[in-house]
């Protein structure tokens, strides 16, 4: 039994007023993990209809920009309700950029709920690490085969100059010329985890003063019969 990864992303730029992205549908079935980032919201970025087409209640991991500032939400749920013909939404209130990458797992189980979840916050950051934030420690696995995902808004400017970077490992599935991405590991032994994104530009200010930031997520998983992990993009 292995870890199928599918992902999507969309990236628009929004007109005055209420603006929603919507991603085409995609097939989630057997997932049992999803992860949602989206970025150039206000506040938390739901929409009126959910943040998905099937109804599910995802857990906010971080928004670590807050209310009143452009910037990043990362969502997740565990065991949530699947559809052929998936789709995701985020929005924002302003003349902005808005994005969305997701990220659906599956056969992931998990042991119980989420184990560790870290946001971290930068100001013009870049590269933008974990601990550059509030928790200022990595997440160190007491296991092996953690899985860890992590968004990442990672300069100010967005990706302007190249495609970002991620050490430790980490596959990128997605990125989004504004700044958002979204990548997953697959721990292989107990060493800490502690990811830093990076860009080759973006010194704009086009972000403010709280550009660069990075959220961080870490599930106990394991696989039924023993065995390697087998991981591939759908």
């Amino acid at each position: 039994m292995g870890l199928v990864v599918a992902h999507i992303a969309v990236h628009q730029f929004g007109p005055s007023g209420v603006h929603t992205v919507t991603t085409p549908p995609i097939d989630t079935t057997g997932a049992t993990s999803i992860y949602l980032a989206g970025a150039g919201v206000f506040g938390v970025g739901v929409p009126a209809g959910g943040l998905d087409n099937q109804g599910n209640s995802y857990d906010l991991i971080g928004n670590p920009f807050g209310a009143n500032s452009r910037g990043m939400g990362f969502w997740h749920i565990h065991n949530p309700v699947t559809s052929t013909s998936h789709t995701f939404s985020v929005n924002n209130d302003q003349n902005d950029i808005c994005e969305i990458c997701v990220l659906a797992i599956r056969p992931v189980i998990p042991t119980g709920t989420a184990t560790f979840s870290q946001e971290a916050l930068g100001s013009l950051k870049n590269p933008v690490q974990a601990t550059d934030g509030p928790n200022l420690v990595p997440i160190v696995p007491t296991a092996p085969q953690w899985v860890f995902v992590t968004a990442g808004l990672p300069g100010a400017g967005g990706w302007t100059g190249g495609i970002p970077t991620i050490d430790q490992g980490f596959t990128i599935t997605d990125f989004e010329p504004a700044g958002l991405a979204m990548a997953y590991l697959v721990a292989s032994d107990t060493s800490g985890i502690n990811p830093t994104w990076s860009t080759l530009a973006g010194s704009s200010t086009a972000f403010g003063t709280n550009a660069g930031a990075i959220g961080l997520e870490a599930s106990t998983l394991f696989t039924p019969n023993g065995g390697n992990w087998f991981v591939y993009e759908a």
